[in-house]
């Protein structure tokens, strides 16, 4: 919820239940609408104001537990540890009775009422003067309720403001309150579907002006059982953190896994046919090279023995009887090496 502008107070009752004795609540005055993490089920690094309410198990004979509380400021930078913060207040409770608890912010400061038997009227137990601004920020109420900590139910929240502060938009805020009492004039309207015999009980009670007489038994555990249905239908804040943190978040980081691994496959792939393009292209480059220098040779080999033959040629040798003179003429077209070859 939107934190007022004005002085306001806020009316707990919470009931801790016998478990580890490990756990708290966490009221929360924070930038971040909807944060959650292990510090009673709320972040351990936040920008704003928490009141921290941890349970102790004094570990003694008597089996006594405690409350311990804390106010908090922090800047969003420093992440907050309880255990090695000294506490504002401590006090002893017992798990039969509920904890009244009230929060009450007016003139720049914070105090806190609370009391361990479950009095109608709670003492003051911390009053703290409060430094950063509350403006634009969230209330939030979590409490860390597991196998390893004490299940904590919360009774009921009850919101109060200071009438001669209010304008008007305030004004129209505090009247949808739902305010504890019989009112004849409900204005509540059932979001939900399944509430199909109380919205019509709900109109029936707007038009009449007297109290409804003609419900039965069936009517009223028919409305019971819608209400268990509603209560089973909707999800809570944990449960809904749970189904985010087990569910989704693992699957789309799978997705993303498997992503990253089908981009290296590809870029190994690219990178393959790269290089066997390259390679194809060194080798036909020398291949090249090599044929044209073999021409060369060849054609260089062949000038040479061009230039042998015509110099021998040229030479007249004396004729004897135990020489035999051969003169080619290379010069014409139909002398080729291999009739030079064969007459000789």
């Amino acid at each position: 919820a939107d934190i007022p502008e004005t002085d306001w107070s806020a009316n707990f009752n919470f009931r801790v239940h016998k478990g580890t004795g490990g756990g708290g609540l966490g009221i929360w005055l924070v930038e971040n609408y909807g944060s959650y993490g292990e510090l009673h089920g709320g972040p351990a690094t936040y920008k704003g104001l928490l009141v921290s309410i941890t349970i102790r198990d004094n570990d003694d004979e008597m089996n006594t537990h405690s409350l311990i509380f804390h106010v908090i400021e922090n800047n969003g930078a420093d992440k907050i540890n309880v255990t090695l913060i000294e506490s504002d207040f401590e006090m002893q409770f017992h798990h039969r009775y509920d904890i009244p608890f009230r929060m009450e912010i007016s003139d720049g400061k914070i105090r806190l009422y609370c009391s361990g038997e479950n009095e109608s009227n709670p003492p003051l137990i911390l009053e703290k003067a409060i430094n950063i601004s509350l403006k634009q920020k969230y209330l939030g109420i979590t409490a860390a309720s597991e196998e390893m900590t004490s299940r904590v139910d919360l009774n009921y929240v009850k919101f109060t403001q200071g009438v001669e502060k209010t304008v008007k938009k305030e004004t129209d805020y505090l009247q949808r309150i739902v305010v504890n009492g019989y009112t004849s004039k409900p204005n509540t309207i059932y979001r939900n579907p399944v509430f199909k015999i109380m919205t019509k009980e709900t109109e029936a009670m707007r038009r009449s002006t007297e109290k409804n007489r003609e419900n039965t038994f069936e009517n009223v555990v028919d409305i019971i059982d819608e209400l268990n249905k509603v209560t089973f239908d909707v999800a809570s804040f944990k449960e809904l953190n749970t189904f985010v943190t087990d569910t989704l978040y693992p699957y789309s980081q799978k997705w993303h896994r498997r992503t990253i691994k089908m981009t290296e496959n590809i870029r190994i792939a690219r990178n393959v046919m790269a290089s066997a393009t390259n390679y194809t292209s060194e080798l036909l480059q020398n291949f090249n090279s090599t044929l044209k220098h073999t021409i060369f040779k060849t054609a260089v080999t062949i000038s040479q023995l061009e230039q042998e033959l015509l110099k021998s040629a040229s030479e007249q040798p004396k004729a004897d009887d135990n020489t035999t003179v051969i003169v080619l003429d290379l010069s014409k077209d139909s002398l080729s090496t291999e009739n030079i070859i064969s007459y000789l």
